[in-house]
Formats: structure tokens, C-alpha cells, sequence
């Protein structure tokens, strides 16, 4: 095996000197041979850069991914329709039975509006890494708070998807037995949210609570239903952001006598 700076693409000499000895202690090579050997392009890729999903509508509203080998990133949005968020956020999560999709647009087929595509372009320059800042309002002028699905496209066939959250209020939660805690700041300046509607849902969409946060940003929940606890949505006017109860999101259920942490999102 040979190790070294070897470039992809690249077109290489190498040489095996003649007493060479064989890796299983037989005959030493008798002569000396020389090879050409050409490494293979790298695979064309066009991916995300970052894991998050939740931008602030006063922020730059832009996402950053990497591509190498395309000469051309698509980028199309797709809006999920307020009043299936939830039903979105149970197929995303694999909740629903008969639903197969592992794909983010699976999740999101017939639930969806299209909001718009641009293609930018790309140096292309071969087997090199390039970065690229996709402004979401380049793609939608004026675009405002809601749930989205990006999906960038390339002639290459490389490509990824992600659920983008535009909402500037950051939700912090505390779970309990048949109680929850809520507390919504303002993302881009971090102050307390009031009036927000915080509602809790079930793994069947059922409504199990909902109130308005008060002037310093919090609101507590009590419920009475056995149904198990979902999602947590808040909204504040035409901003909505929306939270499954899960592990990938660091949700956890408060154990009784408050000794876990105060979970913040």
C-alpha cells in the first residue's frame, strides 16, 4: 500500500526497484518495473455544511453548503401549510403507520407549497472543494417566517435536502408529568416574548394545551389527557416555529424533584 500526497486525478509513476522483497518473505523482485497509475476524480458532491435547521427571519437568512465536481447548485423551497405542521412533524419522525418515506420531501409530499428555485452557479474547478452561501431571500425576495424544505440539485446528481425553520422565536422547554414550562425569547435580540401561543400536541394531532406566554417570555401548561405528548408549536402573528419532543432535539421529560437540567433550544 502507498501512502503520500497523492492528488485525486492525478497520473502517477511508480517505480519497484529490482531485490524488492515479496510481504511473504518469498523471492526478492528479479527486476526493476515501472507503472502509470491515474486516481480517480472525486466523487461529485453537493451537500449542507452545517447541521442546524433554525434561522431567524432578522438574520442574514442564509445557508452554507459545499460542492465539488458541479458546475451548477439549484436550489428550490417548499413551504409547509401552517395547518399541516404537525402532521408533517409526525411523518418526519416515522410516527404515522403505513408511512414509508425516510426522505425530508417524502414527509412533506401533499402538505406543501412551492415557493421558488434559483440556480447558482459554480467555478466547477475539478476535484476542488467549493463553498457556497445560499441567501434564502436570493430564492424568495421578501421571504418570511414559516417551515421549509431546501433542496439543492446539481446536473451531477449530487444533492441534499433540509428542513429550515424560519422563526425568530426561540422556545425553551421543561417537561412533566402532565405539565410543561415554556419560556420564548426573541432570537435576534433575546429578550422575553409575551403573548405567544404555545400549544402542545399528541402523536395523534390532538391538541392537548395551549396558552399565551405572559410579559416576561414564560407560560406553564397543565393537561389532563393520557395521550402522549408530541410537538410543541409557537406562534406569535405570521411567526411559527414548531418543536418535536425528541431525542434529536435534546427534549427530555423533568424527572420528579427538578434534578435535571432546564433543557433550552
Amino acid at each position: 500500500r502507498l501512502r503520500g500526497p497523492f492528488e485525486p486525478g492525478g497520473i502517477y509513476t511508480v517505480t519497484f526497484a529490482a531485490g524488492l522483497p515479496s510481504q511473504t518473505g518469498g523471492d526478492a523482485l528479479r527486476k526493476t518495473v515501472v507503472r502509470q497509475v491515474q486516481l480517480p476524480d472525486r466523487e461529485p458532491l453537493l451537500s449542507f455544511i452545517d447541521n442546524g435547521r433554525y434561522l431567524s427571519p432578522r438574520g442574514r437568512m442564509t445557508v452554507r453548503a459545499r460542492a465539488v465536481n458541479s458546475v451548477r447548485c439549484t436550489a428550490r423551497l417548499r413551504r409547509v401549510l401552517a395547518n399541516n405542521v404537525v402532521f408533517f412533524g409526525l411523518r418526519e419522525e416515522d410516527r404515522l403507520p403505513y408511512h414509508y418515506g425516510w426522505r425530508p420531501y417524502a414527509a412533506m409530499a401533499g402538505l406543501d407549497q412551492e415557493m421558488g428555485a434559483r440556480d447558482f452557479p459554480l467555478a466547477g474547478r475539478r476535484n476542488e472543494a467549493e463553498t457556497i452561501d445560499i441567501h434564502l431571500r436570493d430564492i424568495v425576495p421578501g421571504l418570511g417566517a414559516g417551515i421549509y424544505l431546501l433542496e439543492l440539485e446539481s446536473p451531477s446528481g449530487a444533492g441534499e435536502q433540509r428542513v429550515i425553520v424560519v422563526s425568530d422565536l426561540g422556545v425553551s422547554l421543561r417537561l412533566g408529568e402532565r405539565q410543561m414550562a415554556a419560556w420564548v425569547v426573541s432570537a435576534a435580540s433575546g429578550l422575553p416574548a409575551e403573548g405567544v401561543g404555545v400549544t402542545l400536541w399528541s402523536v395523534k394531532n390532538e391538541r392537548m394545551a395551549s396558552a399565551p406566554t405572559a410579559a416576561d417570555g414564560t407560560v406553564r401548561l397543565l393537561w389532563e389527557t393520557e395521550a402522549e405528548p408530541f410537538a410543541v408549536t409557537a406562534g406569535l402573528d405570521a411567526d411559527q416555529t414548531y418543536l418535536p419532543l425528541n431525542a434529536a432535539h435534546r427534549i427530555t421529560f423533568q424527572n420528579e424533584g427538578g434534578r435535571r437540567p432546564f433543557p433550552a433550544w
